[in-house]
């Protein structure tokens, strides 16, 4: 009720919400198995804090609660392990616990998710007209000065990005590796590469997706079509995957990529049949 009459006197007005922690009470109990002492801990329902994000406050303030799973996480490990003294032992858990926190609060409480690029040169010029009604707001008046290429410039998108497929071609460098390896093993041994061709001699649903992608790299579109269609919606899935996560920095996919993705495997499961009825075995052994 507050919230409402304070949007109605002052519309558009930034609101910032202190003491917004809900006391995860999973965290209290803990906390109070291991040697605490916490009685009648309660916080903000996140049902409050729901409503108080779609409202006019735009920045909640948030700590208890990731104090209270740092000091749990410690607690429990302590307890379980007193031996332990080396904090990269008994905080593992400590972080653990505030990463989730974290990452529940900004997905399913605040609705803040996705929403760090969308910062754009209409909400500077609405801080600024702000600032000038209310001229208290230095760091409001800071932020309206900065230019827009410090928040959010291509330059730097482009850097993020390429740091994080770094990251991610260096995770999967085992991964990467051992495709390789078997890739060069069973060209060199059986002169193919799909594992149901080498045991049961039978092309898979995705027979020919290889070839049909070096068709299309070399320009040789209608080929490619011919030999394996689907060919055309994992270029594109795979491009909506590489400029939502290196460019725009999402790194959780979508409900409609996954739904493309479901589309595109049924897709490939039904032209196999179709193949399958229509030339198994000669002509689905070797594609068009």
């Amino acid at each position: 009720d507050i919230l409402h009459e304070i949007e109605q006197r002052i519309p558009g007005f930034p609101i910032v919400l202190h003491g917004a922690s809900s006391v995860p009470q999973e965290y209290v109990k803990i906390i109070n198995e291991n040697g605490g002492a916490l009685k009648d801990a309660i916080g903000v329902p996140e049902e409050q804090l729901r409503e108080a994000a779609r409202s006019a406050v735009c920045k909640i303030n948030i700590d208890s609660d990731l104090r209270l799973g740092l000091t749990a996480g410690i607690r429990q490990v302590m307890q379980e392990h007193p031996d332990y003294f080396d904090p990269r032992q008994y905080l593992t858990v400590a972080r653990a616990n505030v990463k989730a926190v974290v990452a529940h609060k900004i997905q399913n409480v605040l609705g803040s998710a996705g929403k760090a690029c969308e910062w754009n040169a209409n909400d500077t010029g609405k801080i600024a007209e702000l600032s000038a009604v209310f001229p208290f707001s230095s760091v409001m008046d800071k932020a309206a000065r900065r230019p827009e290429r410090e928040w959010d410039s291509v330059k730097k998108r482009i850097q993020r990005g390429f740091r994080l497929l770094r990251n991610d071609l260096h995770a999967l460098r085992y991964a990467i590796l051992v495709i390789g390896i078997y890739y060069l093993a069973v060209h060199f041994l059986f002169g193919q590469f799909c594992p149901m061709m080498i045991v049961l001699h039978l092309p898979c649903p995705g027979c020919g997706m290889t070839r049909a992608l070096w068709l299309v790299l070399s320009g040789r579109w209608v080929k490619a079509w011919n030999l394996q269609p689907l060919v055309f919606g994992w270029i594109g899935l795979g491009s909506w995957f590489g400029v939502r996560r290196y460019l725009l920095g999402r790194t959780e996919p979508s409900k409609w990529m996954q739904g493309f993705l479901v589309l595109i495997l049924l897709g490939m499961l039904g032209l196999y049949c179709w193949r399958a009825v229509h030339g198994f075995p000669g002509a689905l052994r070797a594609y068009p």
